[in-house]
């Protein structure tokens, strides 16, 4: 199976809905919504919407049925972008090769268009999901962004800066990662899964394989960008880690056979970059 071209192919399909569902730039106000294009069609992976899509078709859906639950998890994750590459925050004035919301649009702006991607979000969550549970699944969601969720690891990872982020213990340093990174991917499984059955069995091991990539996927990228952590924690135990993770995220696709191959293939893509012998050197 050519995987990178199914990959592609799950883009585009995500990208063109993005722009039907995002306001024209021409579109009064136009400065904000020139700013939620300039942000959201800035080149991402749309790793999450696709995997919410993948989930909704592995349990027997469609992935028309899957689209306005994908792109609203697309907006949140480009939101929690935004906010991330403020001054007050992360302070990174590049964002996918381009200049952030912020050093493009000017700091007040760069805030309201969070405010305004995480509000269409919702809509588009309330206008495409059909009445099937459709309350659990967005409630859900909120869990998984708000203050025991992504904002909670995000407010973790703030007090860790503001402390000694080289002398950060395994168990924080897990949680930040569990709640800023892994818990989007897991509820974009489970809510895609949600869509299209009540196997709550296979809705678990979707969910549970998000949470593992998650990990994965966040730990390989701190360890390529060598994060301050890494002298504390050791290299020996990211790798241990990270193949744990791994094996733990492939037993969870055990289940749906060749059907899941593609979501293996993306689990894969991250562990071979691990797999490098300078990763760790």
């Amino acid at each position: 199976m050519d995987y990178a071209r199914q990959f592609s192919e799950y883009q585009q399909l995500i990208n063109q809905a993005l722009n039907s569902f995002l306001p024209g730039d021409d579109v009064g106000p136009t400065l904000i919504h020139q700013a939620m294009r300039y942000c959201v069609m800035n080149r991402g992976k749309r790793l999450r919407p696709i995997f919410a899509v993948i989930a909704c078709e592995l349990c027997g859906g469609t992935r028309d049925e899957a689209l306005g639950l994908a792109c609203g998890i697309e907006l949140i994750h480009t939101y929690s972008l935004i906010h991330d590459d403020l001054p007050s925050m992360d302070n990174d004035d590049y964002r996918r090769g381009k200049p952030s919301c912020h050093k493009q649009y000017g700091e007040a702006v760069a805030i309201l268009t969070g405010d305004a991607l995480l509000s269409l979000s919702y809509k588009l969550m309330c206008e495409s999901l059909q009445r099937r549970r459709k309350v659990e699944i967005i409630r859900n969601v909120c869990d998984a962004i708000g203050s025991f969720g992504m904002v909670g690891g995000q407010v973790l990872d703030l007090r860790l800066q503001e402390s000694d982020a080289a002398a950060v213990d395994e168990k924080t340093l897990l949680d930040i990662i569990h709640n800023k990174t892994a818990r989007l991917f897991s509820i974009s499984l489970e809510s895609g899964a949600m869509l299209a059955t009540d196997d709550e069995e296979a809705i678990r091991r979707l969910s549970e394989f998000g949470t593992f990539f998650g990990l994965v996927f966040q730990l390989v990228d701190d360890i390529m960008d060598n994060e301050a952590y890494i002298a504390t924690i050791g290299k020996g135990r990211l790798r241990e880690l990270v193949t744990a993770y791994s094996t733990q995220a492939r037993e969870r696709l055990s289940g749906f056979g060749p059907r899941a191959a593609l979501l293996e293939w993306f689990l894969e893509q991250i562990t071979q970059k691990a797999a490098a012998p300078q990763v760790y050197s």
